[in-house]
């Protein structure tokens, strides 16, 4: 009777270890050292990185990989790693493909992380290269390249962005600047997009007070920007900027109008050139009416209340040349445009110079009525 219950109770004992291991498996996992990120394992191979090398942050480690884990079929998530404690951060290398190589910064050093079918990188046998950079934009995965060419502010559209590096004189080849990088302009420098161009195809950059254009290597400049770089330097271009220029000043005064007066009587032009500039204006400004006019014909054609002195439906830009050295690409003149008589702006001491693939207006002893 006795040996039956020691049968028994061992028949359930095991009965009861049977059920446990049947309800569920618990592993011990004795982790490689890994970093999981975008859906891709990286493992280090113990190579230091050098601290030029190095690029943008990429991210940093959520979790340390668990050591226990129910299952045979877990999976570490994105941002584990197997021995790196959470926050730990991780870079791209500079002129290596995130998918296959990363660093994390460990002690005190930048180590190589690599996916398994990727080669070891040796970065004791490369030596430093000088390289004489273009002015180019690396944004959104494409090389924009400058076209010496710049833009008026009102053609620049959303802001994009900063740039984030400048790429480095002495490097380490084989180098791919990154994302946000540039050849010569300066961290912080704000990138924009372009009106009417897509931003695949032309992007603008602002850089000593000017907004200047890039496209992507090896296309052609979008029929806006063509347009335009047909004009550019030319004595139309210039007055277009410089109504531009005076449009912007004092914009209280633009409110509620229906057109732009031009007086061209004191501005040295052809028949044919004066039309190309109304239509220059008109194009830039389509909302408004454009018309050739002086203070006289607006009087004698009612569009100015005599008694208030105020021009209701528009404004009046009044330009007065002065000297033009074409060679040097210098304009000098008088501007102002008027609204009221007590509304009106201008300066007789004005300059445009053609620098910078750009007219660069200054107004010297403005004055305001």
């Amino acid at each position: 009777m006795r040996r039956s219950f020691v049968f028994i109770l061992a028949g359930l004992t095991a009965c009861l270890l049977l059920s446990g291991c049947m309800s569920g498996t618990v592993s011990v996992i004795d982790w490689t050292d890994f970093i999981k990120w975008n859906g891709i394992s990286y493992e280090s191979d113990g190579t230091n990185v050098p601290e030029d090398q190095i690029g943008r942050e990429l991210g940093k480690v959520t979790a340390t990989a668990p050591s226990k884990v129910s299952g045979k079929d877990y999976e570490p998530e994105d941002g584990m790693a197997g021995y790196l404690a959470a926050g730990t951060p991780f870079y791209e290398i500079a002129g290596y493909d995130t998918g296959s190589y990363i660093a994390a910064l460990t002690a005190d050093n930048y180590v190589v992380y690599k996916t398994r079918d990727s080669g070891s990188l040796d970065f004791s046998e490369k030596a430093e290269s000088q390289v004489d950079w273009t002015d180019f934009i690396k944004w959104g995965g494409i090389t924009y390249q400058s076209t010496g060419l710049a833009i008026r502010e009102n053609m620049a559209g959303g802001e994009l962005g900063n740039i984030e590096k400048t790429a480095p004189s002495s490097v380490t080849l084989p180098y791919e600047p990154g994302d946000k990088e540039a050849g010569w302009l300066a961290a912080g420098t704000v990138v924009y997009e372009i009106k009417e161009c897509d931003v695949s195809s032309a992007i603008a950059a602002y850089t000593e007070e000017s907004y200047r254009v890039y496209i992507p290597e090896g296309q052609p400049l979008p029929d806006v920007l063509s347009k335009l770089a047909d004009q550019e330097g030319d004595k139309l271009s210039c007055y277009l900027a410089i109504i531009d220029d005076i449009y912007a000043e004092d914009p209280g005064l633009n409110g509620d109008i229906e057109m732009i007066a031009l007086n061209t009587t004191k501005m040295d032009l052809t028949e044919e050139e004066r039309q190309a500039l109304l239509e220059g204006v008109m194009a830039r400004y389509p909302e408004l009416d454009v018309i050739d006019s002086t203070y006289e014909k607006l009087k004698e054609d009612g569009m100015i209340d005599e008694e208030n002195l105020y021009f209701k439906k528009g404004i009046l830009i009044t330009i007065e040349d002065q000297e033009y050295k074409e060679e040097e690409g210098i304009f000098t003149f008088a501007v102002d445009k008027w609204r009221s008589g007590l509304g009106a702006i201008g300066s007789d001491d004005a300059r445009a110079q053609w620098k910078g693939g750009m007219w660069v207006i200054t107004k010297e002893n403005m004055w305001i009525s």
